[in-house]
């Protein structure tokens, strides 16, 4: 009986099943890693924005309330509710950090100013 010819292992089957699948699984991973960057990335973009319209929403009343009342009493009211709507504590201070109203009743102080950013 004559020997049976030897398959290379660049036609064997077996070789490129596996080679496929090797293939299928890194190209898995590198679209899945894709999609799950790209997506957080998206939500913190919405996020950010979110957090913005808030902040400017609060300064708009805040300024508004400035614009019409001689003086801050009766503040509290406007920042309750502004806590309630947005979902944040506020307060508001002095300078000399002296809180005016706080939506929070009973918390922790408010954290001391942060300086501003620097401008290269």
């Amino acid at each position: 009986m004559p020997p049976s010819p030897r398959v290379p292992w660049r036609k064997s089957l077996l070789v490129r099943l596996l080679l496929t699948s090797v293939t299928i699984a890194v190209l898995s991973v590198g679209a899945t890693s894709w999609l799950a960057v790209q997506t957080t990335t998206h939500a913190l973009q919405e996020e950010r924005g979110q957090v913005l319209a808030d902040d400017n929403d609060i300064l708009r009343q805040l300024s508004g309330f400035a614009a019409t009342h001689d003086s801050w009493d009766g503040v509290q009211a406007s920042v309750r509710e502004l806590s309630r709507t947005t979902g944040r504590r506020i307060a508001l201070t002095t300078e000399t950090g002296y809180i005016i109203a706080d939506s929070a009743a009973r918390a922790p102080p408010c954290p001391p100013e942060l300086p501003p950013p620097s401008n290269p």
